[in-house]
């Protein structure tokens, strides 16, 4: 097992995510062999003189920055986000963990790894609080404007994902809309509910469409899959993030004493989650959100190397063929 860190990945990059591997090797998330470090040069020597012995190191030469747009990014192939999609092409390492430009990353993964096939747009996987279990937001970024098509398979790996990873058998799908019913909302989402619908019949009782949900039922139905085209999706997650920070800062020390709500928020703060998986791709990679501290990159390294255990992505590719 290997699973490679992009040291340059982030805003508190590299001092973050050098103290990340020391952290996940105390904690039991891997050990010091299944780590590769993928970064310049003055971020390796810096991992170098911790004494690590067992890691694998690999530099770049360049640094995609976290303004750059997709074009520039690509335009660096020396970067770390190049390289280590590089590498993950190549099959020499099993995952790729980053918390740079999200962007670049999915750019990269796209152009290198590419996609598991042509008509399937990649999609982030972000976890969710919902309170009656499991759930996964998707897409929460990668793939902004998407057609009808584009929803029907990003509810197909999403109920792949929650049958491999949670052991749901037959995950319930929800398609994020402005109403209950089949006849609300836009023309595309309307094809796209008929088109998840029909496939419902194919799937059988692997896969459980229970058509549209709102917004407030994200995290209080009875739903696994919430499914959204990426603008959507990542102005849901940024809202809700940023609700969470206002009541944290207005509440104070109440909120570390409601258990409950403190609860909630480890369930939604990017610190405990760590990183999201970006499905669609013909290879592992997870994305860190961009302020990770060293401890949420560390949990996505750890959640790097289960969904790796697990071959998540293997497992999408053989169910979509």
């Amino acid at each position: 097992m290997k699973i490679a860190l992009d040291l340059n990945g982030g805003d508190f990059s590299p001092e973050e995510t050098l103290k990340a591997i020391p952290y996940a090797i105390k904690k039991g998330f891997l050990r010091q062999e299944e780590i590769a470090a993928v970064g310049t040069s003055d971020a390796l020597s810096a991992l170098r003189d911790r004494n690590f012995p067992g890691i694998s190191y690999y530099e770049s030469q360049e640094i995609v920055g976290m303004g750059d747009t997709a074009g520039i990014a690509l335009k660096k192939r020396k970067s770390s986000i190049s390289q280590g999609m590089r590498f993950l092409s190549d099959e020499k390492i099993h995952a790729f963990v980053t918390a740079g430009n999200t962007a670049a990353t999915v750019a990269w993964a796209t152009v290198t790894a590419g996609r598991v096939f042509r008509w399937v747009r990649p999609a982030i996987a972000v976890p969710l609080p919902n309170v009656l279990g499991p759930c996964i937001l998707l897409d929460a970024g990668a793939s902004p404007a998407c057609t009808p098509e584009h929803l029907l398979f990003f509810a197909l790996m999403g109920s792949i994902y929650c049958t491999n990873v949670f052991g749901i058998q037959a995950p319930k799908v929800g398609l994020i809309n402005m109403g209950s019913e089949s006849s609300k909302g836009s023309s595309e989402s309307k094809t796209a509910y008929r088109l998840i619908e029909e496939r419902q019949a194919h799937f059988g009782a692997s896969f459980d469409f229970i058509g549209n949900i709102e917004g407030d039922e994200i995290l209080k139905s009875d739903v696994n899959v919430a499914v959204t085209s990426g603008l959507v999706g990542n102005l849901l997650l940024k809202f809700g993030e940023g609700l969470i920070h206002q009541v944290q800062n207005k509440l104070g020390i109440i909120w570390k004493i409601a258990k409950w709500l403190d609860s909630f928020h480890n369930n939604t703060d990017y610190k405990s989650i760590g990183g999201a998986a970006l499905l669609g791709i013909n290879g592992l990679v997870i994305i860190a959100h961009g302020k990770s501290s060293h401890k949420a990159v560390a949990h996505a390294l750890k959640t790097a190397k289960r969904l790796a255990e697990l071959d998540v992505i293997y497992q999408i590719k053989s169910r979509l063929a």
